[in-house]
């Protein structure tokens, strides 16, 4: 496996381990693949040949499960052109790839409707690609998310070509989504990610965004929030959430007795 992986170095990255597949993994991919009579799409391949990728992604997101590499592919659903990928960890849902739309294709849920005819369920897709998928599962739940305590999450303006910079210039990027209809920015560093998401239409229209910062320590938010304290309003409208915002509050006090002030324009 190449050190810098096509589809998922970011999220190698932000995990901080190598990609290293074992001649085992691959024995069992590929045995699972003409069990099915298939090829996975190789975004699919790539993080599953992944060494403890199963673990990397229980332990990662909120516990939910990756597919066992062993278990991949269950060849009366392949016939029928999906892939099921992992599963939440009460099992109301699982998502699924469809193996017809490329290498690194779209996520779907199946909506708790676990039929034999795949044809009548009503999927919802989740996210344009797997990688994205993989990238937002992980990245969301690695510093704790929403029960973590340093969590803050603002309604603000989209980040212009300056701020993009500002942004590009002190993180690394993760992938980007761009539709007509959802636009999401993923930055991170080895202490946390920055999120930020246009979930309609009408909000890219109007340059609005939904922003969350979520770090590993109150330090870490203290040092994301002040890169992006000049951008927009944020200043104004950075606020703690979550189960237990004590700290993201004194990193937000903090800032404010700095007399760090917003640019006024995104």
């Amino acid at each position: 496996m190449p050190e810098r992986l096509k589809h998922h170095h970011e999220i190698c990255e932000l995990l901080g381990v190598q990609p290293v597949a074992s001649p085992e993994r691959l024995q069992v991919l590929a045995a699972r693949e003409q069990a099915c009579g298939v090829r996975f799409p190789e975004a699919v391949r790539e993080w599953f040949l992944v060494e403890d990728a199963e673990c990397l992604f229980h332990e990662n997101t909120n516990e939910d499960h990756l597919t066992r590499l062993a278990e991949l592919g269950n060849p009366a659903e392949t016939a029928q052109g999906c892939l099921c990928v992992a599963t939440e960890n009460q099992a109301a849902v699982a998502w699924y790839v469809r193996l017809d739309e490329g290498e690194d294709p779209p996520v779907y849920d199946n909506q708790d409707h676990w039929n034999e005819d795949l044809s009548s369920t009503p999927w919802q897709r989740v996210s344009r690609t797997f990688s994205n998928f993989l990238f937002d599962m992980i990245a969301g739940n690695r510093f704790g998310g929403w029960y973590s305590g340093t969590y803050l999450t603002a309604r603000d303006l989209l980040p212009d070509q300056e701020a993009l910079e500002v942004l590009r210039q002190s993180f690394r990027e993760g992938p980007t989504t761009d539709e007509a209809e959802v636009r999401v920015l993923r930055f991170y560093d080895p202490g946390g990610v920055v999120l930020i998401q246009s979930a309609t239409a009408e909000e890219i229209a109007q340059g609005l965004a939904e922003w969350t910062i979520d770090a590993a320590s109150p330090e870490a938010l203290y040092r994301l929030a002040r890169t992006v304290w000049p951008i927009g309003t944020l200043s104004r409208t950075l606020r703690p959430d979550g189960t237990n915002g004590y700290e993201a509050e004194k990193v937000l006090r903090r800032l404010r007795s700095e007399g760090r002030g917003g640019c006024g324009s995104g």
